[in-house]
């Protein structure tokens, strides 16, 4: 039957003018490009599952243009936490403070990025003297209980002066020393109300920290007390190129 099926399209080719050889040629070349074609399906299948099989892996950070890197979120993270621990920590000193608060007898804010509390300098000293008052001690009192609810946190006891010099009566010779002596003395003060020493400390910055900055003579806001809760070690950037 196979035979008779040949013989006919050989006679059907001779018809129409088309030598066998060409037509046998022809059917071996189709045969090719099926071949081919099932090679190239095969390679397209390969290369796909590979495709998808790399999209699956991690990518290295390094080839993420443009992203933030894992530290990099990291330090966002613990950058917000920090945030949100100081904004609480406020809140809780404005809460225990509350009645010193609304008396206007002390402030609780946000300076430099610095949580402080900051108390006027009439209501603890007499003018050129480092002595506490005796009616500074019940608020001193108030804000040492508060402060022990906060164990973890390191403080900075501030003292800035006016402008104006200690005065001829004063035994300090300048207002680095008088800011420096009242400083020293509220964080004495708040040592023997149980407030721990090893996280205190005192600075003086004279006359050269005005709360209100272009104030004439330096004089708005200045003679004061800042108790200045430090950012811990955990909350600060971490250094370039560290680990």
């Amino acid at each position: 039957m196979t035979g008779v099926r040949f013989a006919v399209a050989a006679l059907l080719l001779h018809a129409c003018g088309i030598q066998e050889e060409v037509h046998l040629q022809t059917v071996r070349d189709l045969e090719k490009c099926k071949q081919d074609l099932g090679v190239a399906r095969g390679d397209v299948a390969r290369l796909t599952a590979d495709l998808e099989a790399a999209r699956a892996l991690p990518v290295p950070e390094h080839e993420h243009p443009g992203m933030p890197s894992a530290k990099e979120m990291e330090e966002v993270h613990r950058a917000r936490d920090a945030a949100q621990r100081r904004s609480a920590q406020g809140k809780q000193l404005s809460d225990q403070l509350a009645s010193l608060v609304q008396q206007g007898t002390v402030r609780v804010a946000q300076r430099k990025g610095r949580l402080a509390v900051e108390l006027p300098e009439k209501l603890l000293f007499e003018a050129g003297r480092a002595d506490l008052k005796p009616e500074a001690s019940k608020a001193l009192t108030q804000i040492a209980s508060a402060l022990r609810d906060l164990p973890d946190r390191e403080l900075l006891i501030a003292g800035h002066t006016a402008a104006a010099p200690a005065g001829k009566g004063s035994k300090f010779r300048s207002n680095w020393e008088l800011s420096t002596a009242r400083a020293v003395a509220v964080v004495q003060f708040l040592q023997n109300e149980g407030v721990d020493p090893r996280r205190m400390g005192a600075v003086g910055f004279s006359e050269f920290d005005p709360l209100e900055a272009g104030a004439e003579s330096g004089q708005a806001a200045a003679g004061r007390i800042e108790i200045i809760l430090v950012p811990s070690a955990s909350e600060l950037p971490a250094p370039v190129g560290g680990s």
